[in-house]
């Protein structure tokens, strides 16, 4: 009776390390962004966003690939502007946060000036 137990209990943990000692991983999710092309500031704060989900559910943790992953998703003068900045210093961007900080401040609080200068003078459409 106790040689059963034994070989039981034996067998149970061999179970439980072989099911412990396996790998979780997980699969790369593939995603379809928008490009940003810089007109619109209010598209930008949504792309950034949209962008930060597809780095997480992409697995991209490399700055420089987060980077990359960024600027192969702009468009227009977005993406003249990344490029030029690029060329003038490589690696310029070192990392998504600070991608992000430049854009920002570049295509957002222009825009947003832009609009406040011409409050009340601008035509505005209709929703």
């Amino acid at each position: 009776m106790r040689a059963e137990a034994q070989s039981a209990a034996q067998a149970s943990a061999t179970n439980t390390a072989s099911f412990a000692a396996r790998p979780t991983t997980t699969k790369p999710v593939e995603m379809s962004v928008p490009t940003f092309d810089g007109k619109d500031s209010d598209s930008l704060v949504f792309w950034v966003r949209e962008i930060k989900i597809a780095l997480s559910a992409g697995q991209i943790y490399d700055a420089r690939a987060q980077v990359a992953f960024g600027i192969s998703n702009l468009g227009g003068r977005a993406r003249a502007w990344a490029m030029a900045r690029e060329t003038a210093t490589p690696g310029y961007f070192t990392s998504w946060s600070f991608m992000e900080q430049e854009l920002r401040s570049t295509f957002l609080l222009a825009n947003v000036a832009y609009r406040h200068r011409c409050a009340g003078r601008c035509p505005r459409t209709p929703l």
